[in-house]
């Protein structure tokens, strides 16, 4: 089976087919270290919530965020 590469334009970057260069996987890069900072984000936000739910109980834990919730 032969198969050949294909050069396509988007925008003003040529890319061919089955190729990246380091333009093409800056987008990649940074959408990696957007998404880990999203997944850190949520741990600590969850590892702050266990650790309130844990000093002050969960009764006291509702109230409080019934009570930021409600005003």
């Amino acid at each position: 089976m032969k198969t050949t590469a294909q050069k396509t334009t988007i925008g003003v970057v040529n890319v061919a087919e089955g190729t990246r260069t380091a333009a093409d996987e800056i987008p990649r890069v940074a959408m990696g270290v957007g998404i880990l900072a999203a997944a850190l984000a949520g741990l600590w936000g969850a590892a702050c919530m266990v650790g309130g739910i844990a000093q002050s109980g969960l009764g006291e834990a509702l109230k409080g965020y019934l009570a930021a919730i409600g005003g």
